[in-house]
Formats: structure tokens, C-alpha cells, sequence
């Protein structure tokens, strides 16, 4: 009842039991729920002045004088979530123009608290570029590029997998878990970073291959420590923004792998599937001990996905991924012969059709090349592989999801996770994903030298 009065909310206190409340809110999967939460937090925070508050400056009231509330960690707290979940559910975030992390780790801070703190900054800029609609290609080189120097500036040992030692303590053992979630989190900024481009169409010189193959690297490390993570902690109502990550991982890696030729590199196909499969273990086995709907969702669509990927072999079958409004069949995901494609039904935001195209064989420059896009994936030692989707400039099969808002669609208020288990997260990974594959195509001069050296990546 404390939460729901905001004259009792005014403290360090206050402001800790809204943080309760969304600690509670997350891990029950009611993301919508808890932004609702961390803004209210935010709010009351900035009214209280405590956004600008100095250690040597004026003290905050305390109800209790034994209370020990750090106002730059709940300040910290709140902001990191705020951007996070406002970055899953593609929405801007409420927070801007307040950076929390300094060049260097400062004395009196943990390895991963320096970390978490430029997640926090560093989520403000996927959602600026993000809101912007135009996925700018400079931006996102700059944004990775600070990705990998924060990446590089961690100890090798913390980024060594998630293990609790026998009587290892609850402190710990949370420290453990949190660094792992946080591990998970920036392979998945990684991830959200690279996906508008991975439906680009393709230029000669292959510049948006290396957009593809970096959101499938991090997708793949994704779901490797997702599935070693779910393997140790069970229990869903903990860490929960892993499984919304490895929604969006697998969904990654799927989509990639059906939006090009079926030539693909069998040991990496294989590999991936293998993953896939692992993944789809562990989100059944989640769903059983707990009951739990978002991993019974997240497994019924990876399933549906992985049945389709399996179709893409020597028969030349690939899909093209396009946002339409309403689809033939009278039940989502019917039972369809591969060859006729499937459709998935994204609340509130329409129908992703996946539809089957044929292989085409790469064409040479010339006059007609402009109504092709071109899609092609580099493997580090592999061939280039290539296919080729028919295109009409005055009908381009990719579209900004904005223009297919039906104003009769009911929207989704703030539905909880009973109603909607993904929480909109769906949504916002469909629309940078197609809204992404209209856009920027002449971005591929920015590119310049890039390193490419994945054994280097962390």
C-alpha cells in the first residue's frame, strides 16, 4: 500500500520500496509494469533533487536515521532499468541528457559496477539512434565502437561463465549472478545495435555483411551463456531480462539464417541449429518447473522458426521477412507447406509474414541491379553466400511499421505478462527489423576499416 501514495514515497526510503516493487514487477515478466514503476521512481527522485546530489552537499530527509541508502546507487539503479527496458520495449527513454559512467573505473568502484554504469549511457544511445528512425550507420560505428573499448577495458577472468563453488555465501553467489546477467545484457545491446541492418540490401562491397555477421556473433553468445545460466539458476522470477534477451537472440539468429540462400556453410548451419535446439531445451524445461508463459511462448516461436531453417538445404528455399496487415490463413503459424511460408502474428503491431522466395544467382552491376536486393554472409575462411529477392522501387517489400498502424488496432495500454508474455519486446525487435530494411542503403561508404578479428571479440 506504501507505493500507491506518493506523499509516503518522498525518502530514500520510498524510493527503495519502489525499487522493491520493480525488482518484483521485472522478474514477474510485467515489463510494461515496471516502467510504469521506474518512471514514477525517476520522478519522484528528480523532484526530490536527488539526481544532482553530491556526497559533501545537503543530506536527503531519512524517516529512519539507521537506514543506509546510497542515493548515487538508487539513482544509478533506476536509470540503468529505465533505459534497458525502455530499449527492449522500443520506446524513448525518460531519462536524458544525464550520463552516469566516467572514462576510467574510479577507486572506489567494483569492476562490474563501472560496467553497469556505462550499460546505462550506453543504452541512452542505441535508444537516441533508435527513436531517431533512420539507424544512422556513423552512429552505430561510434556506439559499437564503445561497446568493444568497454568490452576490452573488463578482466579477463569476469568474463569466465557463471559458476557457484561449494559453500560459496549469498553475497557472492548475487555477485555472480549479476555479473553473468550483465554479461548477457551487452552481447544483447550488441545485438539491438547491429539488427536494423541485417535485411539491408546488400552493396558490391559487402558493407552490411559485417552488421549480419556481428548480430549473429553476439546472438550466438547470447544464448550460450543464457542456456549455462537457466542451467544453474531455474527459477524464471530471477534475473528475468536473460529470458527477454534470449528471445531476441534466437530470433536473430533464425531470421538470418531463413532471409538468405540455402547454400549456407553446413558446418554453421549445423552449429547454430545445434544451439537452437539446446536453447529450446532449456525454455521447456523453464516452462515446466515454473509454468511459466513467456517461456513457453519464446519456445512455440523459436520452434516454428528452427522447423522452417531445417527447410533451407539443397533445394535453394529461402525466406523474405515483410510487415503485412492481415494474412490468408485463419490461425497463426497454421501447418503450411514450407514452399508457402509462414506468418506470425505480433500484437498490436500486424502480421510478419516469412514468405518462401527461390534462389536466385547473384547478378553483376548493371542497369537492372537496382530492383534486387542482395542479401549475402560472410564467414571468416568461408565462400560468400548470395540471394537475391525481386524488388519494385514503387512497391518496396520492406516498410516502415509506422505506416501499417491500423488506427482501428486496439492498442496495448499497459497490458501485464497474463495478456502479453513477450511484453511488447516483440514488437520492438520486428520494428528495427524491418523498419530498418528501408532505410540507409547509401551508408555503405561510411564504412572504412573495420576490425574483423573475431578471435579478438570478448
Amino acid at each position: 500500500m506504501v507505493t500507491c501514495h506518493d506523499e509516503l514515497l518522498d525518502s530514500p526510503e520510498g524510493l527503495e520500496r519502489l525499487i522493491c516493487e520493480r525488482v518484483y514487477l521485472t522478474n514477474c515478466g510485467n515489463l510494461r509494469h515496471a516502467l510504469v514503476c521506474l518512471r514514477r521512481a525517476a520522478t519522484i527522485l528528480q523532484l526530490m533533487g536527488l539526481h544532482r546530489y553530491k556526497p559533501q552537499g545537503m543530506a536527503p530527509k531519512l524517516l529512519d536515521p539507521s537506514t543506509r541508502v546510497s542515493i548515487e546507487f538508487t539513482w544509478g539503479h533506476i536509470a540503468y532499468l529505465e533505459r534497458y527496458i525502455s530499449l527492449l520495449l522500443g520506446l524513448p527513454t525518460s531519462i536524458t541528457s544525464a550520463r552516469f559512467a566516467t572514462d576510467k573505473k574510479s577507486a572506489h568502484q567494483t569492476d562490474a559496477e563501472w560496467f553497469e554504469k556505462t550499460q546505462i549511457d550506453i543504452c541512452e544511445l542505441i535508444i537516441s539512434r533508435n527513436q531517431d528512425r533512420t539507424y544512422d550507420f556513423t552512429t552505430t560505428q561510434n556506439i559499437e565502437g564503445l561497446l568493444n573499448k568497454v568490452a576490452g577495458s573488463m578482466p579477463v577472468q569476469w568474463w569466465k561463465p557463471m559458476e557457484f563453488y561449494p559453500g560459496i555465501g549469498p553475497v557472492d553467489m548475487m555477485s555472480r549472478m549479476i555479473s553473468a546477467q550483465m554479461q548477457i545484457i551487452h552481447y544483447n545491446l550488441l545485438t539491438v545495435l547491429h539488427l536494423p541492418f541485417i535485411l539491408q540490401p546488400n552493396t558490391l562491397d559487402y558493407v552490411f555483411d559485417y552488421n549480419r555477421e556481428t548480430c549473429m556473433y553476439a546472438s550466438r553468445e547470447v544464448l550460450t551463456r543464457f542456456i549455462y545460466f537457466r542451467s544453474i539458476v531455474q527459477v524464471v522470477y530471477c534475473c528475468r531480462p536473460v529470458d527477454f534477451c534470449a528471445f531476441t537472440a534466437a530470433m536473430t539468429l533464425l531470421l538470418a539464417h531463413l532471409s538468405r540462400s540455402g547454400q549456407t556453410s553446413d558446418e554453421q548451419r549445423v552449429g547454430d541449429r545445434a544451439l537452437i535446439e539446446k536453447t529450446l531445451e532449456t525454455l521447456d524445461e523453464l516452462h515446466r518447473l515454473n509454468d511459466d508463459d513467456l517461456s513457453r511462448e519464446t519456445a512455440r516461436i523459436t520452434r516454428r522458426l528452427l522447423e522452417l531453417e531445417k527447410t533451407i538445404g539443397n533445394d535453394g528455399v529461402a525466406y523474405s521477412c515483410q510487415l503485412v496487415k492481415a494474412h490468408h490463413s485463419s490461425q497463426e503459424g497454421a501447418d503450411l507447406d514450407p514452399s508457402q511460408g509462414f506468418c506470425l502474428q505480433v500484437p498490436y503491431f500486424g502480421y510478419v509474414s516469412l514468405a518462401a522466395e527461390p534462389r536466385v544467382v547473384r547478378r553483376t552491376a548493371g542497369p537492372e541491379a537496382s530492383s534486387f536486393y542482395q542479401y549475402a554472409t560472410p564467414h571468416p575462411g568461408q565462400s560468400w553466400l548470395t540471394q537475391q529477392l525481386p524488388l519494385t522501387i514503387s512497391q518496396p517489400r520492406f516498410h516502415d511499421s509506422q505506416s501499417h498502424i491500423d488506427l482501428d488496432m486496439p492498442m496495448p495500454e499497459i497490458a501485464d505478462s497474463d495478456e502479453w508474455a513477450i511484453q511488447g519486446v516483440d514488437t520492438a525487435f520486428f520494428d528495427m527489423l524491418i523498419g530498418g530494411a528501408g532505410v540507409g542503403g547509401g551508408r555503405g561508404s561510411e564504412l572504412g576499416n573495420r576490425d574483423t578479428d573475431w578471435s579478438n571479440r570478448q
